[in-house]
């Protein structure tokens, strides 16, 4: 479905009955108080900042003149975290300047699906790991803070819990739906099966001792964690730890790259995990393991990892397909064991960084005690000057990017590298490596280069160091004439520039040599989206100027659907600047009445999005965008200081954008939720999001955790605020994170009769979604009991920004809209964009067109700020929505007893519908259809075979990432468009109506 394909779905129906008002609610602490020690924050004001920061008072506050780190206090808490103790903030020292936290968190893995639930911090003088004991330890706390000599040592007692937020034996059904291998995840790793009642787990101690130790002027935290073995035989146990760096950094995994496909990643040794900053970012961060506490016999034990929705779990010392064998029923391999009557310690170590991927490797090195050699060098342009800010990269032999270093200020770098000296040194590097540069806007001519480097390859087994210079190629430059304009009022408009063409030096390493594909990935052909602030500057700062490499390019001018583009052809001179004309955009689309909205945006709170909330804003406005929402996972973020602030700065217009709070609960065993407005809470975790992983049969223990239900969820974001909520399931035809998909819903009526299955059952087994059993008699499940099915939903999301161009509207999501809508359940249909990147899904696309009395650039209210959150939900719940990628459209059924627009209700024997779509010339369309009644009926996976394969029994609803499709009963109208009115060459329009009977 191109950009220009019309997405217009009305319900025409009865209304949704009034519920009961919304809120959000946070879990309390489980165990006491905030801890009394040395480190104990005693008000916020202290604690590490910047965009990430989580401290606040009662956490502990570990600082040396180099480095400042925050461990979460005792407590439950909603999102990754899941339990305290763990670190959650890290910044360098910065002394009285702001902070710059951008890390999320880091937790113990044990056992794959567990995690330690911290509930006592108190700090001691010293601590030996390998003579220490528990008793021992509470009895040497300290309550005096550690002189500037001596070390600060903070522990962490705590006890085996199920980590709540990933649910990892998922791994069994996406292999075998991706792969069609079979992938044996043991009963010994299942949460659900109390596997330390059953195996020799039985003899582990659930009490877990963590220590944090940062020593004087040391830039790394060294965090040890030891298990305990009551029993007579050793107990194997896998550990390791889950990390999500969650800010504006980029995961790099040494010798295999940045964000590696996941097949490579499982199969691949894990020596360490990088945290290396994006541009202009001034903290970076660096996990270490120390590899001698797994190796057999002297050689390198492999460490495999998994990365999924922002968070990576390291195994320690596992090899993944060892662990989880292929082919089914095998034992699983574990290295790791505590001994009989005896402890095991693995050691860590947390790095901070100033920015670059190397400061952090240079220190893990030396921890790791990795025999190395210097290398430097510089970066310059053509002319023979520094180019500060540069990106060096260096490869192994196989051509995978080991380390990147990032110029300064004189364009110089320096760091470490491995010489390959003994097996530990080789997983770092075997000593001979290739560099690489690369620099936005040069590039050298005839090649796929930003740069060449003298000498390109290197060799430190002979024990010299290696200087490098490395020289930039050719660039020119761009100059901005100012602000683009609205061509009729001469307002200002930020504006989103798209640059078409082809890339003369792309990142070719797989899975990326310089940076992260997985953030900065780009749709073929273009080489660059930037938006222009409404003071004429490149996003947020007022630099009018651009380096781009010479060559042809055509510049997209654009401020989302209802204005038009401007293409202009730009020729880029190598060494010379050229001046971009003034851009004014006529405004094409008028939509009185109508603002638009995207409700599904992702910024640096949810752990799987890089991009601050600064950029969101200034996006969001460039895209035209009247409202914009929040939508972060298990977070609520509020844009209304931001959008302020950049307001206050120049970089927005004031008045014209709306901001609500919103809330994407991402139960991932049970699917995502979306639920709007709330109103955030500062004082409270994750700014008082809902802590969906909070069941009242919880236990502290290792016994299996709980979800809430889906009604409890549900009532939860609707009572305790107040006020009108929409509640949204989230991108209905996503096979990971679908409420329908992940719970194996049958919305069709089709089995009724042939299976004796009603809709809305299921064949899931709650136990499996973590929820408690309600089994009574044999699958499927009637969906009374509210676990899995909530009639108070009131929104559906049809399709989202990564979907547009696939066929999933039409086979799988709208049948089943059409389904609930037949059964009664009148929900609203939108789409979104889920945009979690800057490049490859921007915001707005999808969008919504909702209802409003407040409407200030059609000339109806004064500014957007007097939008009601209670009305504009109100709206969306009485259906008075219209998705677009681009048309505009206008509907009108009329009948005896007189007529109804998009959203309204009308009883008629017969009904004329008339719709009219005005559309700007880049979206255009040709074909209007009206789905009226419509019952689907559900095909096999070939789309063909009515009640065949797959779609001739229920139960293959709940079949691993299955996807259900149907087509239509034959009440499909449809008409082409009957002409195009004498409107500019920009815009199209077309009128269209028809007597149902």
């Amino acid at each position: 479905m191109g950009l220009g394909t019309l997405l217009c779905l009305a319900a025409l129906g009865g209304c949704r009955p009034d519920g009961a008002p919304a809120g959000s609610e946070t879990s309390p602490l489980l165990i006491g108080g905030p801890p009394d020690t040395p480190f104990t924050l005693r008000q916020t004001s202290s604690a590490v900042g910047g965009p990430l920061a989580q401290g606040r008072t009662g956490d502990q506050l570990l600082s040396s003149d180099s480095v400042r780190l925050v461990i979460q206090q005792p407590g439950k808490y909603p999102g990754v975290g899941s339990f305290g103790g763990n670190l959650i903030d890290a910044d360098l020292n910065r002394s009285n300047a702001p902070g710059q936290d951008q890390f999320g968190v880091l937790l113990p893995m044990v056992n794959v699906e567990w995690t330690v639930n911290g509930i006592e911090l108190f700090a001691v003088k010293e601590f030996d790991p390998a003579t220490f004991t528990p008793d021992g330890l509470r009895a040497q706390r300290i309550t005096q803070h550690p002189s500037a000599t001596e070390p600060q040592i903070l522990i962490s007692r705590g006890i085996i819990d199920v980590y709540d937020y990933l649910d990892v034996d998922f791994l069994e059904p996406v292999a075998k739906a991706l792969t069609q291998q079979t992938l044996f995840f043991s009963p010994r790793f299942d949460d659900m099966t109390s596997p330390f009642r059953v195996y020799d787990l039985k003899d582990l101690s659930t009490e877990v001792i963590t220590a944090y130790r940062l020593d004087p002027g040391s830039r790394a935290v060294t965090i040890t964690t030891t298990l305990f073995n009551n029993g007579d035989a050793p107990v194997p146990v896998p550990v390791g730890d889950f990390l999500n760096g969650s800010g504006e950094v980029q995961l790099l995994i040494p010798g295999l790259g940045f964000s590696p496909p996941l097949t490579e990643q499982i199969a691949s040794d894990t020596p360490a995990i990088i945290y290396a900053a994006m541009p202009g970012v001034g903290v970076s961060y660096g996990y270490f393991y120390d590899p001698r506490e797994f190796a057999d016999a002297g050689a390198h034990a492999q460490t495999t990892s998994l990365s999924y929705g922002g968070v990576t779990g390291v195994l320690l010392g596992e090899e993944f397909t060892k662990l989880f064998p292929i082919g089914g029923g095998r034992t699983p391999t574990i290295r790791f064991a505590v001994p009989p009557k005896g402890r095991r310690t693995f050691t860590r170590y947390f790095v901070v960084g100033d920015g670059s991927a190397g400061s952090v490797l240079d220190e893990g090195l030396t921890r790791l005690r990795i025999p190395t050699q210097p290398v430097s060098g510089r970066v310059v342009d053509a002319g023979g000057a520094p180019v500060p800010g540069a990106t060096v990269a260096i490869l192994s032999e196989k051509g995978r990017t080991i380390i990147t270093y990032r110029t300064d200020g004189d364009g110089r770098f320096h760091g470490f590298l491995s010489t390959g000296a003994d097996p530990h040194a080789v997983a770092f590097g075997n000593g001979r490596y290739t560099v690489r540069v690369d620099q936005a806007g040069y590039h050298v001519a005839g090649t796929d280069r930003a740069g060449n480097c003298a000498p390109e390859s290197i060799d430190l087994r002979g024990g010299k160091a290696a200087d490098i210079t490395c020289t930039l190629g050719g660039s020119g430059m761009v100059a901005f004439s100012g602000v683009a304009l609205d061509s009729e009022t001469g307002s200002p408009l930020p504006a989103r520039i798209t640059i078409v063409g082809a890339d003369p030096s792309p990142d070719r390493g797989a899975p990326g040599m310089f940076q992260d594909p997985a953030i900065f990935e780009r749709p073929s052909g273009i080489v660059e989206i930037l938006y222009l602030n409404a003071k004429g500057g490149i996003g947020l700062t007022d630099s009018t100027t651009l380096r781009l490499e010479p060559g042809n390019y055509l510049f997209v001018v654009t401020h989302g659907l209802e204005y038009a583009m401007q293409a202009v052809p730009v020729t880029v001179p190598d060494g010379g600047t050229i001046t971009f004309p003034a851009i004014t955009l006529p405004r094409v689309l008028r939509t009185p009445g109508w603002i638009s909205a995207d409700f599904h945006i992702h910024a640096l709170p949810s752990p799987d999005s890089a991009m601050a909330p600064e950029q969101r804003a200034l996006a969001a406005a460039a895209e035209g965008l009247d409202v914009l929402h929040s939508s972060d996972h298990d977070y609520l973020l509020d844009y209304g200081p931001v959008v302020a602030s950049l307001e206050q700065r120049g970089f927005l217009v004031s008045g014209l954008m709306a901001t609500i709070v919103g809330d994407e609960v991402s139960p991932n065993q049970l699917g995502h939720l979306h639920a709007f407005p709330l109103v955030p809470d500062p004082s409270r975790p994750n700014n008082g999001a809902l802590d969906w992983s909070m069941a009242a049969q919880d236990t502290v223990g290792p016994d299996p955790d709980y979800i809430r239900s889906l009604n409890e969820i549900v009532d939860q974001l609707r009572h305790p605020t107040g006020g009108e909520k929409v509640i949204q399931v989230n991108h209905i035809s996503d096979r990971a994170t679908s409420l329908f998909l992940l719970t194996g819903l049958v919305t069709t009526a089709t089995y009724r009769e042939s299976h004796q299955v009603a809709p809305l059952s299921t064949y899931a087994d709650p136990v499996g979604l973590r929820l408690p059993s309600v089994r009574a008699g044999r699958l499927p499940l009637s969906l009374d009991n509210g676990a899995i099915f909530s009639p108070a939903i009131s929104a559906v999301e049809l399709t989202v920004g990564p979907e547009l161009n696939t066929n999933l509207l039409r086979e799988s999501a709208l049948p089943q809209w059409f389904n609930l809508l037949n059964l009664g359940l009148l929900v609203t249909a939108t789409g979104d964009s889920d945009s979690h990147t800057p490049h490859s899904v921007p915001l707005g696309l999808p969008r919504n067109y909702i209802g409003s009395d407040i409407d200030p650039s059609d000339g109806i209210g004064t500014a957007m700020t007097e939008l009601n959150p209670d009305t504009y939900a109100r709206a969306i719940n009485a259906h008075k929505v219209v998705i677009s990628a681009g048309p505009m459209i206008q509907m009108e059924v009329r009948g005896e007893s007189g007529a109804a627009g998009i959203g309204g209700v009308i009883r008629a024997p017969q009904s004329t519908v008339r719709i009219e779509v005005t559309a700007p010339e880049w979206a255009w369309f040709d074909t209007i259809e009206l789905y009226a009644n419509t019952v689907p009926t559900p095909v096999d996976d070939d789309g063909i075979g009515l009640l065949r394969g797959e779609a001739a029994d229920p139960a293959h609803f709940h079949a691993p990432y299955h996807l259900p499709k149907y087509v239509y009963e034959l009440r499909l109208r449809s008409g082409k468009r009957r002409g195009v009115s004498s409107a500019p060459w920009w815009r199209h329009h077309c009128a269209w109506s028809r007597t149902l009977g």
